[in-house]
Order: structure tokens, then C-alpha cells, then sequence
């Protein structure tokens, strides 16, 4: 029935809409992705909805770092990172969902590492201010070298906004994963917002204590998306990761828009790379164990980038969107743009 849907709409429409729908429809109507996907809004409605640690109260985060410490000392975990590994959240993630992540690694040699919330009714310039110091507080107190991040969605675009806030200090990361994040933002949310009446919707919502801006924010090729993007395709020195699924990614459509152009960055279709038979959409990709298998195998230097690199080519988000929009990424000063507090406030 889908199929024929699918053939209906790509005789009488636009190739590049159908093919959302039908990423789309592939994506949401897989049963494990399904399943996921319900877990997801139960955690997040357990979770309330709340924005985590706004008074900045690290004293139960300190108790764990101590913890780690003390069963690293005892021999019960092993630590052979040099680094600090961070573990951004999605939108509306509940930080519970990633004990599968965090158990993981910790098992694998990688003593530290630590989930960091959004504050998920915040724009991404808020995000990032508490980003930042919620990392600087666990570089401090773990001892580490420098730091790794894993980030998820949403938490990528606050850890690349966070790198703009504080570019001086760039080397302090070493390793930057970012797993299913809209650089270019993805037209759900578009979707999303005007589903919720646009402006007249924001302005409701926040007179409750709700903000819907961050989805203003995640808008396919939003200013805010286009400002980062540029942004981190021109820093060097930190090894960057984009881990997608170009095809059945259900919340990054279309799914080029985790593509970035640089050479700095390598970009990782996991349905072609993997060679998966199943279909990985967003929900999964934080929990599939070949991905999490990837990501350690990153973390740990074992990643072969330049035989992935001559052996895998990708579009570039330039090519798709001048075929699409019919016109190239035009230049964007971000300096100035960081400075507009109208845009992300």
C-alpha cells in the first residue's frame, strides 16, 4: 500500500517532497523504530518536560566523578582514556534513556563519561552557555586531558555553538561525534512549528513557561543551522564525526542535512557504511550496538579515516541544495550573527 502511495505522489508531485514523505514513511513505520520512538515521548513525559540544573548545582555529578574514581583506584572499572567523554542529549531526551551508552563504554575502558541535558525550552546560545560550563567543570575535576563529545541531534548544533562561543579554546576538545545532528536543519521541525501556529503558538506557549524556539531554530537551512554549519566547517585541529542514516532517518529530513562540507569533517552513512540490513532511524541510532561499536572504535584511535574516506564518497549538502533550491550556501558572517540577540534569544 506504500509503495503505491509512494509511485502516486512521484508522478504528480516534486521528486525532492516525495522523497521526504518517503523517508518519512519508511522511517516512522518500522515497528523497532516505532517502539523506540514510544519510549522516547514516555521518557520525556516522565522526565516532565523540565529544564535540568539551572542552578547549576554540580554536587550530585561530583559524587559520581568521585564514585568512578574510587572503583577505577579499587580495579573494578579500567580507565585508559586520556579524555573526558561527554554525552550530549536530543531534543526532549530524557538523559536516562543513554545508560545503555554510558554502561558501554565504562566497560570498554572509558571510565568517564557523562551525560550533559539540554535545557530543552532554551534557544541554543543558552544551551551552549550551560554546555560550556558544565564541561569545563568535568575537565576540571575528572583530571583529563582534554575532551571527547558524543552528541545526539540536537545536543551537536549546542556543541558546535558552544565551540563558537568559546573558539579561543578550541583545543580543549580532542574528538567531537555527532550522531543524527541537523546541520542544516530538517523540515520536521518546520513542520512542527507551524503545526503549533507559528509565532501566535510560540507566544501562548511561553506565556505557560514553554518555548517552542528551538524549533524555529532547527528549521531546514534556518540562519541558526547555516551559521554553525559554516562555522565548524572551518575549524581545525578536532577531529569531527557526523554518523547519520541518509535514508531512514524519520526526525533529519531530508537526511543530507547532517552532511558537512569540509574536509575537517567525516561524514558516515551508517546504512551504507555498516552495510545494515535493518533500518536505523533517528530513535535507533542511539542505540544500535554496531554504532555504538563505531563510535568506541573512534574514541579509541581505531577508526581508519583515510581508508574510509578513498573507499566511501557522499553528496555534498551544496550539491543537493543547488539542485534542490536551485542556488548555492551563501556566505554567512557569523561573528556578526553570534551578536543578534533577536535571531537566538
Amino acid at each position: 500500500m506504500l509503495g503505491g502511495l509512494e509511485r502516486l505522489f512521484r508522478r504528480n508531485g516534486s521528486r525532492f517532497i516525495i522523497d521526504d514523505i518517503s523517508q518519512l514513511i519508511k522511517s516512522s513505520t518500522n515497528p523497532w523504530e516505532l517502539m523506540q520512538l514510544h519510549k522516547f515521548l514516555f521518557d520525556a513525559v516522565r522526565y516532565e518536560f523540565r529544564d535540568p540544573q539551572r542552578d547549576m548545582d554540580y554536587s550530585a555529578l561530583d559524587k559520581v566523578v568521585e564514585r568512578n574514581k574510587q572503583h577505577v583506584a579499587e580495579g573494578r572499572l579500567e580507565d585508559t582514556h586520556p579524555n573526558v567523554v561527554l554525552l550530549v542529549v536530543g531534543h526532549l531526551e530524557n538523559p536516562r534513556m543513554y545508560y545503555k551508552y554510558t554502561d558501554f563504554f565504562r566497560e570498554n575502558g572509558i571510565a568517564h563519561i557523562y551525560w550533559i541535558p539540554l535545557l530543552h525550552f532554551q534557544h541554543t546560545k543558552a544551551n551552549a552557555v550551560f554546555f560550556n560550563r558544565m564541561a569545563d567543570h568535568l575537565h576540571k575535576i575528572t583530571g583529563k586531558e582534554k575532551i571527547d563529545v558524543i552528541a545526539h541531534s540536537r545536543g551537536g548544533l549546542v556543541t558546535s555553538y558552544a565551540a563558537m562561543l568559546k573558539d579561543e579554546e578550541m583545543n580543549r576538545f580532542n574528538t567531537i561525534i555527532n550522531v543524527g545532528t541537523p546541520f542544516h536543519g530538517t523540515f520536521i521541525a518546520n513542520a512542527a512549528y507551524y503545526a503549533l501556529m507559528g509565532g501566535i503558538g510560540e507566544r501562548l506557549l511561553e506565556k505557560m513557561g514553554y518555548s517552542i524556539t528551538p524549533l524555529r531554530e532547527m528549521m531546514y537551512c534556518s540562519e541558526l543551522t547555516e551559521t554553525i554549519s559554516k562555522y565548524i566547517s572551518t575549524v581545525k585541529g578536532v577531529d569531527f564525526y557526523s554518523i547519520f542514516s541518509l535514508k531512514h532517518d524519520e526526525a533529519v529530513i531530508p537526511g543530507v542535512c547532517s552532511i558537512i562540507d569540509s574536509k575537517n569533517f567525516t561524514n558516515i552513512d551508517v546504512d551504507e557504511f555498516l552495510n545494515l540490513k535493518r533500518r536505523v532511524g533517528h530513535a535507533r541510532l542511539t542505540q544500535d550496538q554496531d554504532i555504538l561499536d563505531l563510535e568506541l572504535q573512534i574514541l579509541k584511535g581505531r577508526f581508519n579515516k583515510e581508508r574510509f574516506l578513498q573507499k566511501h564518497t557522499i553528496i555534498t549538502f551544496e550539491e543537493y541544495r543547488r539542485e534542490r533550491d536551485g542556488k548555492n550556501l551563501g556566505p554567512k558572517e557569523y561573528d556578526d550573527v553570534l551578536n543578534r540577540e533577536t535571531v537566538f534569544a
